[in-house]
């Protein structure tokens, strides 16, 4: 039954989304370590800041799709109940009853704020690199400066930058998965709202002839 294969689609998409985020939280611990590295007290504290909301937006997504997993698998287990013991009709409405779309559009939802959040973590480390860049700068060169000689930039400075570019590179990265799973989640979920209306469509086209043959029926002819 197409309901059957709606339902075990939406369970794969779930389940393909776990792994995913599952990953992200491998990395995330990875860009911690990296944190506790940088060498810069004001930047490694305000980085670990943002690494900690990207923490809480990453934990806040698996809950959205944990909870969608465990509410269609609970109501695909009534669905199948259903259907063994009403028939295929039953079947339809439960699954119909599980309002798949909605469920996806509230993942895309938290898939697109979580993008978004990421990009404007993105763009606080880009802010963080050139302050550090800045600083540095003036701390070090201030005195070469004076005698014309060329910019040095040292090896503390160095390895902050090198960290912060990671951090940063992570970030992005991490906002483009969300938005690809958006994406993925709105594909899906307009799949199934066609399936729906071609639905409703043919409901709506047997109900007319349904009905003009129950009105053949009861006319009279003289």
């Amino acid at each position: 039954f197409k309901q059957v294969d709606e339902v075990s689609t939406l369970v794969h998409y779930v389940e393909h989304m776990e792994e995913k985020l599952g990953e992200m939280s491998a990395e995330l611990r990875d860009m911690h370590g990296e944190v506790s590295k940088i060498r810069d007290g004001t930047i490694k504290v305000r980085c670990a800041q943002l690494m900690t909301k990207a923490e809480e937006r990453l934990t806040q997504v698996k809950q959205v799709v944990t909870t969608c997993k465990n509410n269609l698998l609970i109501s695909a287990r009534s669905a199948i109940t259903a259907f063994k013991e009403k028939g295929k009709d039953a079947l339809v409405s439960a699954v119909n009853a599980m309002r798949i779309p909605a469920a996806l559009d509230a993942m895309k939802n938290t898939f697109t704020k979580a993008a978004e959040s990421m990009r404007g973590n993105a763009e606080k480390i880009d802010a963080f690199r050139e302050e550090i860049h800045e600083v540095g700068f003036h701390l070090k060169n201030a005195g070469r400066a004076l005698f014309g000689k060329p910019a040095k930039e040292s090896e503390a400075l160095k390895h902050d930058k090198g960290i912060l570019a990671k951090v940063r590179s992570f970030m992005q990265k991490t906002a483009d998965r969300y938005e690809d799973m958006g994406k993925g989640a709105y594909k899906l979920s307009t799949k199934v709202k066609e399936h729906y209306e071609k639905q409703k469509s043919v409901k709506s086209e047997l109900k007319v002839l349904k009905d003009a043959k129950k009105a053949e029926t009861v006319t009279v002819h003289p």
